[in-house]
Formats: structure tokens, sequence, C-alpha cells
């Protein structure tokens, strides 16, 4: 008796270990010494970002809409939304949490009633979405933005000059070293992984 008893302690302490373990064993195997290593290993620990087969998180690799949306919606503990918004978004991986974005109309789709959720996003499309998620909308803008200066890359006309500026000035985003936004480049993951984090 004694012995099966210490012989089911035994197995609960491995398995605990076990447990332990793989609680703080998902770091990816290629952010070492990257510049959003830190960002990277909150929300992959977090399981708000994953890492592809062969543990690789691929920082530089660009960031798809519905990628980004599915682990911003994760961030902000949306509750899953079963209810297509979008025809292109049935049997994509995470649809009810991109749903559950356009339930807060936080995102929106294209004309054509499309999401697009295999698209790149980029820059400008990615800012715009993480000030929606703060509920700061182009008709209720809470920061004085008439003498901030924006990126010199983006024109006064811009359509996302607005939520731009809201996030330079609370510090959510930056520009390169030559003062540029660059709102058409694609985002990478390493740099939603930032701004996803900086958001909590």
């Amino acid at each position: 008796m004694i012995n099966k008893t210490k012989q089911s302690l035994l197995i609960v302490f491995l398995s605990l270990i076990l447990v332990s373990i793989s609680a703080y064993a998902v770091e990816p195997t290629d952010i070492s010494n990257h510049w959003a290593q830190d960002y990277i290993l909150s929300l992959v620990n977090n399981e708000v970002m994953e890492t592809y087969t062969g543990g690789q998180f691929k920082p530089e690799q660009s960031i798809t809409r519905g990628g980004f949306a599915v682990a911003l919606a994760k961030q902000l503990n949306l509750v899953p939304d079963n209810n297509n918004r979008f025809e292109d978004i049935k049997g994509y991986p995470g649809y009810n949490m991109i749903n559950s974005l356009v339930n807060e109309d936080i995102i929106n789709g294209y004309p054509d009633k499309t999401f697009r959720p295999n698209n790149s996003i980029t820059r400008a499309e990615m800012v715009t979405i993480m000030i929606r998620s703060l509920g700061i909308t182009s008709n209720e803008v809470t920061i004085k933005l008439d003498n901030h200066k924006s990126f010199d890359d983006v024109p006064e006309n811009h359509w996302a000059l607005n939520h731009i500026k809201i996030a330079q000035e609370i510090n959510l985003i930056n520009g390169d070293q030559n003062g540029y936004f660059n709102p058409t480049d694609t985002t990478s993951r390493a740099e939603a992984a930032k701004v996803i984090t900086k958001l909590a």
C-alpha cells in the first residue's frame, strides 16, 4: 500500500515537472538577440501568437491580415464570434476571433465585403486597427494633432494620417532612422509582436 502511494506521488510530481518545463520551454529557435525578443516571448508564452512547425517564429516574415487580427483579438481577450462577417474567412483558423473584432468595430473589410485574411497587412492598416482597438475613432480624436508633425513620408492627405499621428503621439510606433514610417510596407511578425504587446 505504501509503495503504491509513493508511486502515485512520484507520478504526480513528475507530471508537475513536465508541465512546468513545457510552460517555460516555448522559446522560438530563431529570436535569440533579436530586437523584439522580449515582445515575442511574451506573446508566445501567453498563446497570443504561435510558432511555426520546427519552433521558429520567423520574426522578419510579413504577418497576414488574418494572423494579425487573431493575435490582437486574443490580446484583447475578446469572446469568439461564430457569426461569419466575411465570405472569405470560412475555414480560416481563428475566423471567430476575426469576427469578434468586426463585432467591436475594430476592423472592417474591403468594399467587396471580403477580408482577405491571407494578404499581408500594411503598416498603415496595422496602425489604424490598433488605434480603433483603443476606442479612438476618426470622429472622436481626443489628442490635439493640429501642430503635430507626422513622418516625412506620410502626406497630409493620407487616409490614415490621424491614426498614424495618434500612434506616434502615444509612442505606439516610431519611424526608421530617416524619419520615415513607410505606411505601405508590410508589417513583420516582429513589428506586430511589439505593437500588440505595447497595447497591453
